[in-house]
Formats: C-alpha cells, structure tokens, sequence
C-alpha cells in the first residue's frame, strides 16, 4: 500500500476468534481438531498459529505499527457475526471455532429457528445479552488496545444477528452507542480523535 493512493489500511483482527492475544476471545490454535490434519491450509494455519503465540508476537500490533511508520492510518475491524467456521465442516470439528462457541452453542440462532441451515443457524443470536456483552468485551479490548485512528464494526460478514421475524435493532443501536463512547475516551485519553 505504500506509495500508493491508499492511506488507511483496516484491517480485520477476527471474529470470534482474533488474530492478537486476548483476555476476551480465542486465538487461532487453542485448540487441535482432526480436521486441521486432513487439510494443508488448516494444518499450517494451526502451526503458525501456535508459533506466533509460543512467541509472544503480537501480529495485530505488529501491523499496526508498521503502518504508522509508513503514515497510514490503521484502524482494526470486528467481524460481528461471522460464519466462516461452519460452511463446510461441522463447527464441532472446524479448527477456526472459538472457544467461546463450543461453550455456548445454546445461544446460536439454530437453538431459536431450528428451520435455519447451514452457517446461519450456527452463528449467535443477538437477543441474548451473553452474546452482545462478549462482543462488547471484544470491542473495548480492541478499541484499548490497537484502534489508533479509528474503529470498525464489521456488520456483513455473516449479516444474521436475529432470529427471522424477530429482529430487535434497537439492541445493535445500543452497542454502537457504547463503542462511540468508548472511542470518546479513548480519544480523551490519547489526545487524539
């Protein structure tokens, strides 16, 4: 991107599992499943995975910091709701579920609507608060930690929050309201907007 007309690099840092050591969530590797042998790219994702943390590398603030010293603006980006994990192995038994997915699979959207199928009947219901106070977990200890210009919350992948019929975006209003304002004092903090 350097040299180029691009001056903001945003970056996705994860879903339910993320891409930088946290409190919060997973990392890629928390846990071995069968299925990351019978694949090349699982398999060598699980193994770098597990390097980059046996390292203690931060790869999120890596990047970060790269892209300050070359002057572009570096704003991390939260998948909300995404359902990746669970296109074409069963969640189960994909590598990429969290851990926090493995211990809540009563939250998904299939548990409301069990009409739903595939990748959107595994992905969280919204209506439950566990389910909006972990994302919210998530959003703070990234905002804290490595939005230096900025924030985004990542809405189209996978877009389902509700169970159909049931949508309540009031609930969705609330938490941005909640990340602005923890972008405000982060701003207030750092001296910078």
């Amino acid at each position: 991107l350097v040299g180029t007309g691009v001056t903001t690099l945003c970056y996705c840092v994860g879903a339910d599992q993320v891409y930088y050591p946290s409190q919060v969530a997973s990392q890629p590797g928390w846990r071995h499943t069968p299925s990351a042998d019978t694949s090349p790219v699982f398999r060598r994702c699980h193994e770098v995975a597990n390097e980059v943390r046996d390292r203690g590398i931060d790869v999120i603030r890596v990047i970060m910091e790269r892209a300050a010293e070359q002057g572009l603006e570096f704003i991390p980006s939260l998948r909300m709701n995404d359902g990746h994990f669970a296109q074409k192995i069963h969640p189960t038994e994909h590598p990429f579920t969290s851990r926090f997915w493995m211990e809540h699979q009563d939250l998904t959207l299939v548990r409301a609507d069990p009409s739903l199928t595939g990748w959107q009947g595994f992905v969280f219901d919204w209506t439950h608060q566990e389910v909006r106070d972990y994302r919210m977990a998530q959003i703070e200890e990234i905002i804290d930690g490595y939005a230096a210009d900025g924030f985004e919350i990542d809405f189209t992948r996978h877009y389902m929050l509700f169970p159909p019929g049931k949508q309540q975006p009031e609930l969705v209003t609330e938490m941005v309201r909640r990340t602005r304002a923890r972008l405000d004092e982060r701003a207030r903090r750092v001296g910078k907007p």
